[in-house]
């Protein structure tokens, strides 16, 4: 439950630190939760590529979502399609730090 809130607590702050209308300073603190929720993985779970990829996958979905939302204006398949590619994208890169802390 807590990896949980921290996935969801940094999906938000990226959204807040989107430099559109947000605060861009968050982007130096919005990674943080995310890299504690990968070092809860890394040191007490079995199949840790999967759960970090999940809660990955989870927290960029929050943040497309917000920041891209307006997507569904000009296609509902468009932004579902940009959304869940650009998440896999983002927690690919991620996952790739996983393996190369481990």
């Amino acid at each position: 439950m807590k990896n949980l809130l921290l996935s969801i607590l940094t999906g938000i702050l990226l959204a807040i630190s989107w430099p559109t209308y947000g605060f861009p300073i968050f982007i130096f603190i919005a990674f943080v939760p995310l890299l504690f929720v990968e070092r809860s993985i890394r040191t007490q779970f079995q199949y840790t590529k999967w759960r970090f990829f999940g809660y990955s996958f989870f927290t960029f979905m929050i943040w497309n979502l917000i920041t891209t939302g307006w997507l569904y204006y000009a296609s509902f398949f468009g932004m579902v399609f940009a959304n869940l590619v650009n998440s896999l994208l983002m927690s690919l890169v991620v996952l790739l730090y996983h393996v190369a802390a481990k």
